[in-house]
């Protein structure tokens, strides 16, 4: 017997959990005469008697990994102790198994709210798209959907979703009426959004969010004194609101008090976020304070790699740089054949990294008579790529050159 726990973190079994056989688990019938004995998980759960539901359910859910009520009690206490790994696969197992459209949309609901708190709105537009289809007049799963499809730049469709929840709510809702605001917002539509944000902040004055998002909407207005107002009265009663304190700073810079701003991000540079340290810098730029502004840019561009998964491994590059050099020599090279001459016309290639100032500088010749500016062609990366393709070859670049020599090259 296969007694591996799974590294999920589920404490059910390998077996049993992600590595379960679809085809084999047990059918509806099996798993209906285990409902007694998971309603009674059910009471333990809803008793506090935490560590009996949790012995109970993984007896139930070893013997059938696809009894639903077993798994929706494991799943709400490994998210009360915090497991996330184990939270997700549970979430997905519950949204994957059959049932009716009503118990179908509530857990596609939920793994897209889980999914929507770890900021993955991409992957949370499926479950929530399986929500709304099995229950079309759920408010939360309309909600929800406008949420996600504003978090991936789809405001317009995202606006129809918020719309189509206040309606289903039949009231004002104040949490609904600032997320379409901060929509509107999004696709430029500040006069109708900061109509909104007044009207939603005074049926919830308690949204903090929704607070630095009016302010947000004002300063974008060219309200500043309104912004200003917006963020002192909210700092005033939320002192510790991190948000609040960095769209304030960001205020002072724009209003040139770099001096405000220095002093508003006044933690140490080790506990500041990555926006704090940007803004933190620029404040340090202003103020003469070059070598402590360098600092604060450096690491805040650092924390925005290590988020975004972007470290950099040498071996790789150095590997590529070894290939490369070997391959590139006169001897290796004079073989290939060669373009036709070019006509009167002749390219000018201009490289660069992004945001280089290679752009400007094309504007520039353009300028110039005789220049023709091409627009931007693709990464040299991207262009090397096809080289095994154009060869009709398998053979990575840049040995797939080889291939010109055979044929008409």
């Amino acid at each position: 017997m296969n007694t591996e726990l799974c590294p999920c973190g589920s404490d059910l079994r390998r077996v049993r959990c992600c590595d379960a056989d679809a085809s084999a688990l047990p059918g509806s019938e099996a798993v209906d005469l285990l409902d007694t004995k998971a309603l009674e998980a059910v009471k333990f759960f809803n008793e506090k008697k935490y560590a009996q539901a949790e012995a109970l359910v993984l007896h139930l859910l070893d013997l059938a990994p696809n009894q639903r009520l077993a798994l929706r009690v494991l799943f709400e206490i490994r998210r009360a102790q915090n497991r996330q790994p184990a939270v997700q696969v549970l979430a997905r197992r519950l949204a994957s198994l059959p049932g009716s459209p009503a118990l179908r949309a509530a857990a596609n609901l939920q793994l897209a709210q889980f999914l929507v708190g770890l900021g993955k709105y991409a992957e949370a537009l499926a479950p929530a798209g399986v929500a709304i289809m099995a229950a079309p007049r759920d408010a939360n799963a309309q909600h929800l959907m406008g949420v996600i499809l504003t978090e991936t730049g789809q405001t317009g469709p995202g606006e129809l979703h918020y719309r189509r929840a206040i309606a289903l709510l039949g009231q004002e809702d104040g949490m609904a009426l600032a997320n379409l605001a901060w929509n509107l917002k999004l696709q430029g539509r500040l006069d109708e959004a900061a109509a909104l944000y007044a009207q939603a902040l005074a049926l919830r004055p308690d949204n903090k969010r929704g607070v630095g998002g009016f302010a947000q909407v004002e300063m974008a207005r060219g309200n500043v004194q309104r912004t200003v107002s917006l963020l002192g009265e909210g700092l005033a009663r939320w002192p510790e609101d991190r948000t609040l304190r960095l769209l304030h700073a960001m205020t002072d810079l724009v209003i040139g008090d770099a001096t405000a701003a220095l002093e508003r991000l006044n933690d140490p540079v080790e506990n500041l976020l990555a926006a704090e340290l940007s803004a933190l810098g620029q404040a340090q730029a202003r103020l003469g304070q070059i070598p402590e502004a360098v600092y604060s840019f450096g690491r805040a561009k650092k924390m925005l790699r290590e988020r975004n998964g972007q470290t950099y491994e040498p071996t790789l590059y150095l590997k590529r740089a070894q290939t490369y050099r070997a391959y590139f020599t006169a001897e290796r090279m004079q073989p290939l054949p060669r373009a036709p001459e070019p006509g009167p016309a002749q390219p000018v290639f201009l490289l660069g990294f992004p945001r280089s100032g290679s752009s400007l500088l094309e504007q520039l010749l353009a300028s110039v008579p005789g220049f023709a500016p091409g627009d931007e062609c693709a990464p040299m990366a991207e262009l090397a790529e096809q080289v095994a393709h154009l060869a009709g070859t398998t053979t990575p670049y840049p040995e797939a050159l080889d291939h010109a020599l055979l044929g008409d090259g």
